[in-house]
């Protein structure tokens, strides 16, 4: 994301800085909003796949919205070209709007999994624990392969409908892993999730 919002706002520290508080501004208000949602009898693998397929559905519409946002930036350079903050503010709100949806789902899925995760028949600790190292090691790997074999074999835009794919599959997982729903229910959704993701991919121009 950072990436493709610097080839428009710039490599500055000011835009840097803008792209990051959008980020996790976005990352905190989906933890937040999960202390107010998660209860006893919610399905919390049942909301972690859909969250996933939020998630790949903002992505994959971030590619469009930022298709857009060179229009947008000459209309507001042009328009507070005189005042250098009302035009960060008028970037960070853009970029707010854009990165809102898909980053407060980001935010909802790691507390969203650790939930999951620590109600198991095991130590507090030792569950909290392999929660932590399993997101650490994924951000590790995440970063790796994106700055690695992503951004220089698929470009941007097709790393971007790459990751959104990828979180297709992942809700596809969760719903295949989940006992509520039965074989024929399963393969449907799944199916479901994953050609959509397919169409919305090869689709977005």
């Amino acid at each position: 994301l950072a990436r493709s919002f610097s080839l428009i706002l710039g490599s500055s520290t000011y835009a840097f800085s803008l792209m990051l508080t959008a980020f996790i501004f976005g990352i905190g208000l989906g933890s937040i909003i999960l202390t107010r949602w998660v209860r006893p009898d919610k399905d919390l693998i049942l909301g972690s796949a859909v969250t996933q397929l939020g998630i790949g559905l903002s992505g994959i519409l971030m590619v469009v919205l930022i298709g857009e946002l060179p229009n947008w930036m000459v209309k507001v350079l042009s328009a507070h070209r005189d005042s250098f903050g009302r035009l960060q503010l008028v970037q960070f709100v853009y970029l707010f709007a854009i990165m809102i949806i898909p980053t407060s789902l980001m935010g909802l899925m790691f507390p969203l999994t650790t939930t999951i995760w620590t109600r198991r028949p095991q130590s507090l600790g030792r569950s909290s624990g392999e929660a932590y190292f399993s997101n650490t090691l994924g951000a590790i790997l995440g970063s790796l392969a994106g700055g690695f074999l992503f951004l220089p074999f698929l470009g941007i835009q097709n790393s971007i409908l790459a990751a959104g794919f990828i979180n297709f599959i992942a809700c596809a997982l969760l719903i295949l892993s989940h006992q509520r729903f039965k074989a024929v229910s399963k393969f449907s959704f799944c199916t479901g999730a994953v050609v959509i993701g397919l169409i919305l991919t090869f689709i977005v121009p």
